[in-house]
């Protein structure tokens, strides 16, 4: 025995060394993502930024606004205790205010990553740059602050694992603590300047030393459980759920033991006798204990909040703020079980913000969300499983599982009714119970899982999410944060310009490919364009492609934020070349006719056009090309007649309408291009008298101009419609005569016999 527990020295001595390199490993991906997560794009990470600043500049508390007027602090409504830590961080490295500074992407709009990209702000900044400074040197400092928060979440979970699984258990413990550390969305909270790492941290210590006080009941425990559950109310007020730990561990503690024993098995006790003289009286003494270290640490807030607002939390004030869009939902059981599935549903928005959150990036391939979810699931019937098993000496472990079982049901709790009235479920609030929820997902993976496979697959686990983690920044969040559609170095090297406008000196057009040059009402104009940056873009602008009609109306069109909504122009640097594509719907039942696709950049909000200088530059826009619009007809009759060897008239008949005098005429006419013409013709509809004499008249090119003949192509079957007012005294019958004639000169066409054509006749009304 003693030579095999020399043989088993070294692998015990490497699985001791397990917790350590995790921890490590945490730290090291924790450092990078706060290296390479842009400054302030973290959600939120300004204002809590802004927060810490206010207290260490004014010297006091920020105040919700109570009447509707301008909130100088956004995130009044939290707790100082994490932005007191992160003032004393900063307090020697800056005190200014990025709110001042930075500069905004006012293109942005959250949870709409197609107007205006993932970039809340504008980059490029000498303070960017290592070694950084001002307010960006003291965010780098307040992100490592997060990453010691982090640190201790998983110290916290370590804990948690050994306490379930017992001290010698380092493989486990490690695999807890890299499942946790390791998820990339815990990761960007650890890394960055959020009181959601804080939070997590005094949470889960608090959670490990409620199992402590179980297992070891004393009033010292008890005091330190809630001290550091008090400290998690003073992080964030959602914390204050997790207080009712506190009489659930007096009561277990009580139930399960007598003062200043270790947990036993009480099967030959009576219940009424654990709860006589002695255990009263330590459960008056740790509730009393409990609550005064609770009250102390936390008290002063929540009285705060009564006196400044109303309520303990500040809730009605925060409610009826203009600033956050709360739009509350009754609490009802149909809307909490909503709730509730809507958190557990397959690639949930709460799974998503939980595995992948970075800001306002709440994505990632469904695959590996609904994985995540399949492991959650089976692990937890699992651990039901081994419950059921164990049901004999139950008394010895619902305390613990209760305990767990119990803190994450109080955070879910706390984010379903948050959720019910505030932007939805964000798998983010899950993190002060996550050390619980992924201890007993371990556990009940491991009553499945045969004993000889425990360490294989914890080590398999860890590779997997570690891996997952490192390959994440680069896999998802970093190319979000790129100029969208911006051009390789080789494509842009590649690149030949066949467009040459530029727009205010900022950007040029480079390249206009604009398909397909004819179609139909209803069809799809696509333009595929490419600017170019000939300097840094200072501001937002909006990019446009409209189609206007031969009057100068816009008929159809599309505004929006250049590259499809993802390349906001402020983040436009020099010599960056952006290609954008747009696909303008034709509107159905547009007229016939030629419509010019126009181009251009304007300022938003003012709407103020860059003046544009160019080849094809027309004021304030480019024209990019003309779209022939007509419908989709093949005339395969013989046409009634053809002037010229040009223009076939396929039909020519009277509007139903009965003509009359001082009552208008209409003549629809069908023209059938039988090649391209030469020239612009103009058509010529004569209402002519008995005795000869012209009544009324109507000349101008077909529909009036939209479609001038010298851009028919052969095939072309054009409807024009002509309007003849009949004077009251004309004289019937009328005969209505066609003629086409050159526009330039007046000559008129030839149709082999003659150069008029005979439509009609009007006879007398009656």
């Amino acid at each position: 025995m003693q030579d095999d527990a020399i043989k088993n020295r070294p692998q015990l001595m490497a699985s001791r060394w397990l917790p350590v390199g995790v921890l490590g490993g945490f730290i090291a991906l924790a450092v990078y993502y706060s290296l390479v997560i842009p400054p302030w794009e973290a959600v939120d990470e300004i204002d809590h930024y802004h927060y810490a600043q206010f207290l260490l500049t004014r010297h006091a508390l920020p105040e919700q606004s109570t009447h509707g007027e301008p909130q100088e602090v956004l995130l009044a409504h939290h707790p100082p205790l994490y932005y007191l830590l992160v003032a004393a961080a900063i307090a020697p490295i800056d005190t200014s205010n990025p709110k001042e500074s930075a500069r905004v992407n006012t293109d942005f709009r959250w949870g709409d990553p197609n107007y205006g990209g993932y970039n809340r702000i504008f980059h490029g900044d000498a303070s960017e740059q290592f070694p950084y400074s001002g307010a960006t040197r003291g965010m780098h400092v307040a992100r490592l602050l997060s990453v010691v928060a982090g640190a201790l979440v998983l110290f916290a979970t370590y804990q948690i694992a050994r306490f379930f699984f017992g001290p010698q258990a380092f493989g486990l413990g490690a695999l807890a603590m890299a499942i946790v550390g390791f998820i990339p969305g815990f990761l960007v909270t650890a890394a960055t300047v959020h009181h959601d790492s804080w939070v997590a941290a005094f949470a889960s210590l608090g959670l490990w030393r409620v199992l402590v006080f179980l297992r070891r009941p004393t009033t010292a425990n008890i005091a330190l459980c809630a001290a550091l559950l008090g400290l998690t109310v003073l992080a964030k007020a959602s914390g204050l759920a997790l207080g009712l730990l506190l009489p659930f561990a007096a009561a277990m503690a009580t139930w399960t033991s007598q003062p200043g024993t270790v947990l036993r098995e009480p099967q030959h006790e009576r219940m009424e006798d654990r709860f006589s003289n002695g255990g009263l009286r330590a459960l008056a003494s740790w509730m009393a204990t409990a609550f005064g270290v609770y009250v102390g640490i936390a008290g002063w807030w929540l009285a705060r909040n009564q006196i400044l607002y109303g309520d303990p939390l500040g809730w009605g004030v925060f409610s009826t703020n203009p600033l956050w869009p709360i739009d509350p939902r009754p609490i009802t059981m149909a809307s909490l079980a909503m709730e509730f599935g809507a958190e557990w549903a397959p690639a949930s928005d709460f799974w998503r913000t939980l595995m992948f959150g970075a800001g306002q990036m709440v994505f990632a391939h469904d695959l590996l969300l609904d994985t995540a979810l399949l492991v959650v699931i089976v692990g937890l019937a699992g651990l039901g499983w081994a419950g059921w098993l164990a049901r004999p000496g139950w008394r010895s472990w619902l305390p613990y599982v209760g305990t767990a079982a119990l803190a994450v049901a109080l955070v879910d709790a706390a984010i379903i009714r948050y959720s019910l009235s505030f932007f939805g479920p964000n798998g983010r609030y899950l993190f002060p119970a996550l050390p619980m929820l992924v201890v007993a997902v371990i556990a009940g993976w491991r009553a499945l899982l045969p004993r000889r496979t425990h360490m294989a697959v914890a080590a398999v686990l860890t590779i997997v999410v570690a891996g997952l983690a490192a390959f994440t920044p680069s896999w998802l969040f970093l190319p979000e944060y790129q100029l969208g559609q911006r051009l390789s170095a080789a494509d842009a090297a590649a690149l030949e310009p066949t467009v040459n406008i530029e727009f205010g000196e900022l950007i040029r057009l480079v390249r206009a490919n604009l398909t397909p040059l004819r179609a139909d009402s209803g069809d799809s104009v696509h333009a595929r364009l490419t600017w170019q940056a000939l300097q840094d873009v200072p501001r937002s602008y909006r990019t446009f492609v409209h189609l206007v009609a031969f009057d100068g109306k816009t008929v159809a069109g599309i505004d929006r934020v250049p590259a499809n909504g993802s390349a906001s122009t402020g983040l436009w640097r020099q010599g960056d070349l952006i290609y954008d594509e747009f696909d303008v719907p034709i509107p159905a039942g547009a007229s016939a006719g030629m419509y010019v696709a126009t181009s251009g950049f304007y300022g938003f909000p003012d709407l103020a056009r860059l003046p544009t200088t160019g080849p094809t530059a027309g004021g304030d826009v480019a024209i990019l090309g003309r779209i022939k619009v007509l419908p989709t007809t093949i005339w395969a009759s013989k046409p009634l007649t053809i002037f010229g060897d040009e223009l076939g008239l396929g039909s020519a008949t009277l509007g139903a309408a009965p003509a009359s005098a001082g009552r208008d005429l209409t003549v629809q006419l069908l023209w059938v291009a039988q090649k391209q013409p030469s020239l612009d013709y103009t058509i010529s509809v004569q209402l002519l008298a008995r005795d000869g004499s012209l009544v009324a008249q109507h000349d101008s090119p077909p529909l009036g101009g939209a479609l001038p003949t010298s851009d028919w192509v052969a095939g072309d079957v054009i409807p024009d419609e002509v309007h003849l007012s009949i004077p009251p005294a004309a004289l019937y019958p009328l005969t209505i005569d066609l003629i086409v004639y050159e526009s330039s000169t007046g000559k008129r066409l030839s149709m082999g016999v003659g150069d008029t054509y005979q439509i009609g006749r009007v006879e007398s009304p009656r």
